[in-house]
């Protein structure tokens, strides 16, 4: 067997450090080649359709799977970075412009709170899961502060009965 640095499942690059950590790299590259595609791609066409088009299909490049990883607030606000960009490429802000103010304008949320939105529903769901290993998991997680530090970003009480879609 040989003996490597990192690893690719599913489409995630698992990287062997003294942590167990995610390679954002291959996440970057798609998510962008996605983003430049559309824009190239539909010149002449109004802003909110572009920011539909990169909703529909460059999101999901940029968030595929990640709910079911513990990322470090640092790959977390590398990603939100990434999102931002596209407000910024779509509505023509600066690189030092903020568009907290455009995303809240637009009724859209920032990818961190997408992210633990995203986290949140699939550990609750996990937790409604009709097996039973799982389940008791599940119910041992619940009771941590991870648990309920994501609740607070997600805006519930941890024991809500919340339902995901």
């Amino acid at each position: 067997m040989q003996w490597v640095d990192s690893v690719k499942y599913l489409g995630i690059t698992f990287v062997s450090l003294k942590v167990f950590s995610v390679d954002l790299n291959q996440v970057r590259h798609k998510f962008f080649g996605c983003t430049n595609s559309i824009l190239v791609h539909s010149s002449g066409v109004s802003e909110l359709v572009k920011l539909h088009l990169m909703e529909s299909y460059c999101y999901p490049v940029l968030s595929y799977a990640l709910e079911s990883l513990n990322l470090s607030s640092s790959n977390v606000n590398h990603l939100n970075v990434f999102w931002n960009s596209v407000y910024r490429r779509i509505f023509d802000f600066r690189s030092w412009e903020s568009v907290k103010e455009l995303i809240c304008c637009l009724e859209r949320m920032n990818f961190e709170y997408l992210y633990h939105q995203k986290k949140f529903c699939f550990l609750h769901n996990m937790l409604r899961s009709d097996n039973t290993i799982i389940v008791s998991v599940m119910r041992f997680l619940i009771q941590s502060n991870e648990y309920v530090k994501l609740c607070g970003f997600a805006d519930v009480t941890p024991h809500d009965n919340i339902h995901c879609i």
